[in-house]
């Protein structure tokens, strides 16, 4: 196992099979990981955000505007681009409406089903043909699953629609107050039926109707709803009341895994019969909920609580403790993690969070499933050296200056750039004496008293490609002053800034 400092929350496939994952940098760019390598592919330019597998192939959704007017989404064009630099020709402003609504681990076929936040309708786009189908529909939450686009609406009821967004069935759910699922996906096709996480409602409501039994109740205060649908008719085949509320559920084979903060239980997915449950010891404690996160593989359980600080390897079929991995001080694996399995490397990819006091919080630990035994290692980073200097905007305050001078990566510019671009925005964080984003994690005790807010970062390198990296330092102190203003950070009233210096 090795913890990897990307700050990326999500990872990809990517594109090209020389870099089988993908992506987007702490810094807007876009990054590609290959085992042990790692390597920046767009640094700033142009905008990253995700790949959709369409017909076999994976296209990366690139939008060329770094720094557009407005909040990001209305400008800038979007382009699906193939390995061969092949372009999807969709229409823009479809392309671009759908930006925020389309899932980059759907393996999409024909259609693309997404909500289009700017018409405020429903678009189901033939990546074929061309075709555009619209419609509107009531506000809910929604998803598509395979050809299909499966709605919980506002009063109640669960509706199906087929790629042509023609109504395929619409129920009527039990009068009771759901929360919506939070979870990443609430449906998935299964054979001739779709199983769907309605959400959850009230425990207490869930007793006196009878749909619980009161044996064997965990501490939660929330129950979920998991239902099988006829895929035609909508006729419930089956369904099952969870003893805590759903986090995380995966569907495998024959077999549906579910995740609470609580628990965990394996149902067979025609019947609903419960297989495997397992309880954890703290099943019977009130826990922080929305902290579990799971990811199933044909022979493994991975298991994530955020609030507990832990980490479990299970075995799939009777759940049964394989390791319990010790992670390193501070880190632990994120609420509802996203995983990602690099299957030509046999390894995993785990989100882990820092309670560190740092603006970029996430890591990534990479799993090696053929040797799950395998000890913990961070990865090795350059050294840096941090000193404080007299400022030159007040002569009682002081600023900060970061240096690189490691040997050992005079060659490795990537390396340097990727890891220096999060500590000096971890470190202006953290020193700096306003930042409303520390206000709401409760930080705002952390800063240092005479700081200037000036950041100076000096790198010692070898001269090859000069102009690659005098470019990406100037790109560096842009992307800099863009998070500054974004995340409105001054100290001592003085603006937070960015130098950059390349030394040879």
């Amino acid at each position: 196992m090795k913890k990897i400092l990307i700050s990326a929350s999500e990872l990809w496939q990517g594109e090209d099979p020389r870099f089988p994952i993908v992506c987007r940098g702490g810094f807007g760019g876009k990054l590609a990981i290959n085992r042990d390598q790692i390597r920046i592919l767009h640094y700033g330019l142009p905008y990253f955000t995700g790949t959709v597998a369409y017909n076999g192939q994976r296209y990366a959704l690139v939008k060329d505007d770094l720094n557009p007017e407005g909040n990001g989404f209305d400008s800038g064009e979007y382009h699906f681009i193939s390995q061969d630099k092949k372009e999807l020709k969709i229409d823009e402003d479809v392309l671009c409406s759908l930006s925020r609504s389309i899932s980059f681990d759907i393996q999409y076929n024909d259609v693309i089903i997404a909500y289009d936040c700017y018409e405020r309708i429903v678009k189901s786009v033939d990546l074929i043909s061309g075709k555009v189908v619209a419609k509107k529909i009531k506000l809910g939450w929604k998803e598509q699953a395979g050809d299909y686009y499966c709605v919980i609406d506002r009063e109640n009821k669960i509706s199906l629609y087929n790629k042509e967004l023609a109504l395929q069935w619409c129920c009527t759910l039990r009068e009771i107050e759901y929360i919506k699922p939070y979870s990443r996906f609430f449906s998935r096709l299964y054979k001739d039926a779709l199983l769907v996480n309605l959400g959850s409602f009230d425990k207490k409501e869930a007793l006196q109707q009878g749909l619980l039994e009161k044996s064997g109740l965990s501490a939660s205060q929330r129950t979920s709803e998991l239902v099988n649908f006829n895929l035609k008719d909508g006729h419930k085949n089956w369904t099952y009341f969870t003893q805590s509320e759903i986090e995380a559920w995966q569907l495998v084979d024959d077999r549906i895994y579910l995740a609470t903060s609580y628990e965990l239980q394996v149902l067979d997915a025609s019947s609903g019969k419960v297989l495997v449950h397992k309880n954890f010891p703290w099943t019977d404690q009130l826990t922080e909920e929305f902290s579990a996160g799971l990811y199933v593989t044909e022979s493994l359980v991975i298991y994530g609580h955020a609030e507990q600080r832990k980490l479990l390897i299970l075995n799939s079929s009777d759940l049964s403790l394989i390791r319990d991995v010790t992670l390193p001080e501070n880190w632990y694996p994120s609420s509802q993690f996203r995983a990602f399995n690099d299957q030509e490397n046999s390894l995993l990819y785990i989100e882990l969070t820092t309670d560190q006091v740092v603006d970029l919080t996430g890591a990534q630990l990479a799993i090696d499933l053929s040797d799950i035994q395998a000890p913990l290692e961070i990865e090795k980073t350059p050294e840096f050296k941090l000193e404080w200097i007299k400022s030159n905007l007040d002569e009682s305050r002081q600023s900060l200056v970061i240096t690189c001078d490691d040997p050992d990566y005079a060659d490795d510019f990537d390396t340097v750039l990727r890891i220096s671009d999060r500590l000096i925005r971890d470190q202006a964080y953290y020193h700096s004496s306003y930042c409303p984003m520390k206000g709401l994690r409760g930080q705002n005790d952390y800063c240092t008293a005479d700081f200037d807010g000036q950041i100076r970062f000096n790198f010692f390198g070898n001269a090859f490609n000069t102009a690659l990296v005098q470019q990406r330092m100037e790109m560096m102190e842009q992307l800099f002053a863009n998070w500054v203003e974004k995340m409105s950070i001054s100290s001592n009233n003085f603006p937070v800034g960015l130098t950059t210096n390349r030394k040879r």
